[in-house]
């Protein structure tokens, strides 16, 4: 089974959430699984998904129907999710099939809604714990990844560094640049940038600003 409708069911009273199509067979349902890091647009599902996972579930995955190619996908996406929410069943699909958000854009009044709901809307004690202990022990998904060349020169922007330079004349754009290069801690470079010491690892460095 290749091309295929499925829907994803709550394990706790059998009722569907979520219709969705794929073109790789049940290979998708392993995507949901991902949670919050599920690369699609279905902001309700996926934190549905990771709620189901936080508790040690995982919803059920079943075929609603099995198609000879693509091109029926989106016209029979359209008719389950229209069907179901004729039943009034708690989807959590963001559009009505067809097309997922390719190309959607929400208009002024529903992001200035979304907004206003959040804005000045404090946060209880028991809010705040429930947020601490999901997030408690997660693993951040750009843990261990090196940054590259270009986020450093935009971290270091973002910092309010402007570019500095050693005594030899040669410039820096960041701190990390200039500790590889000679081997010093990071720290000693900015304390020697900041007037705090004279030297860092025998060199001096000052902002060109200063020049």
């Amino acid at each position: 089974m290749k091309h295929i409708l499925y829907a994803l069911l709550c394990p706790k009273c059998g009722c569907p959430r979520y219709v969705g199509q794929s073109s790789k067979g049940s290979a998708r349902f392993q995507e949901h699984l991902q949670g919050i890091k599920c690369r699609d647009s279905s902001r309700h599902k996926k934190f549905w998904v990771q709620s189901l996972l936080d508790q040690g579930l995982k919803p059920k995955f079943v075929v609603l129907v099995q198609l000879p190619g693509p091109k029926y996908l989106d016209a029979a996406e359209i008719y389950w999710i229209a069907e179901m929410r004729r039943r009034n069943l708690p989807l959590t699909n963001l559009t009505d099939g067809g097309c997922g958000r390719r190309g959607h854009k929400d208009s002024p009044e529903t992001i200035e809604r979304r907004a206003a709901h959040f804005r000045g809307v404090p946060k209880t004690e028991a809010h705040k714990a429930k947020i601490s202990a999901t997030l408690t022990g997660r693993p951040s998904p750009k843990k261990g990844l090196p940054l590259t060349p270009e986020q450093l020169v935009s971290h270091a922007a973002a910092r309010a560094i402007p570019p500095f330079q050693d005594q030899h004349g040669r410039v820096y754009k960041t701190i990390k640049e200039a500790s590889e290069r000679w081997k010093i801690p990071p720290g000693n470079i900015v304390h020697c940038l900041k007037g705090r010491r004279k030297t860092a690892g025998g060199l001096t460095f000052v902002y060109l600003a200063q020049k």
